[in-house]
């Protein structure tokens, strides 16, 4: 069978493939694969099996073709979000929260998108050309971006959660809307767990 391994530093799931292994978030969704360029590597068979070392970020894989463990030494990643609850909330206004653990490369961009609930559209897809199918949203109209605070340049290169927020604003009364912290490094684009958040009612007119 496939060989599948955690990293309980960081919740991603490694599965084994014949000539490759592909990484995946905590929520299935496809964030890479390595190890296509080994001559003659068969990873999954008979003897297939994966480890990781947590505190080198290495990773060991049973070389079946070869007859040997082949190492890979730490990948650069993805950074890791984490979408956190709104707070503050009126109804033009809300405060938007999460986290941003850069995986030790400078962050390019930090945002969060924010789209009413009946600018999505919920299906099904398979990501990373493997048969993983999981819930997301597609955008029917682009979605209106909230820089981080702090900015992107100003949250350091390390491999430590980091809290950021933003201010959004020109919000419909009473209406639900979803939203996600969106950040990007030079491997790529991440974006956080999908919450939503239902803006507060136009307050009453009061007679004189």
């Amino acid at each position: 069978s496939y060989g599948l391994a955690i990293d309980r530093s960081t919740d991603e799931i490694y599965v084994v493939h014949y000539e490759s292994i592909s990484v995946y978030d905590d929520e299935g969704a496809f964030l890479y694969e390595f190890g296509e360029g080994v001559p003659g590597a068969e990873y999954y068979g008979e003897l297939g099996g994966i480890a990781i070392d947590e505190a080198s970020e290495e990773v060991y894989v049973s070389d079946y073709g070869n007859r040997k463990i082949d190492v890979f030494g730490p990948p650069l990643s993805l950074p890791k979000l984490t979408t956190e609850g709104a707070s503050a909330t009126t109804a033009t206004e809300t405060t938007l929260h999460g986290t941003i653990n850069p995986k030790g490369l400078a962050v390019e961009d930090c945002h969060f998108e924010v789209v009413p609930a009946s600018q999505f559209i919920a299906h099904e897809v398979e990501e990373g050309g493997k048969k993983v199918i999981r819930k997301e949203y597609e955008q029917v109209t682009p979605a209106e971006k909230y820089p981080c605070v702090p900015a992107a340049g100003s949250i350091p290169a390390d491999s430590n959660p980091h809290a950021v927020s933003a201010g959004a604003s020109g919000l419909e009364p009473a209406t639900v809307y979803h939203y996600r912290l969106v950040a990007k490094n030079e491997i790529g684009e991440a974006h956080g767990r999908d919450r939503q958040f239902t803006s507060g009612p136009t307050a009453p007119l009061v007679k004189e």
